[in-house]
């Protein structure tokens, strides 16, 4: 999988980009906030889910989610100590 900025540059050129905050939570599930495109290793974008936060990617990162890449919650049914399924 490949993150890319998802800016077109054109419009507001003299505008800094906002940062993209990337931060990794304890229970293994990964934040992403700011404007980016999810693509898979050909360059084709992957479609995103309806977002309970808009602006904000969950990507699964204990290995157990339902719907991979993205983080469903499944992370808190799992049993303490279990380690990432990848």
């Amino acid at each position: 999988m490949k993150v890319g900025s998802g800016g077109s540059g054109a419009a507001g050129q003299d505008e800094q980009p906002k940062p993209v905050v990337i931060t990794i939570k304890p229970s293994g599930s990964i934040s992403i906030e700011g404007d980016v495109v999810l693509q898979d290793r050909d360059g084709n974008p992957i479609p995103r889910p309806t977002e309970k936060h808009p602006g904000i990617l969950k990507l699964c990162g204990c290995g157990h989610s339902k719907t991979p890449p993205f983080c469903d919650g499944t992370h808190n049914e799992s049993k303490a100590g279990t380690p990432p399924a990848r």
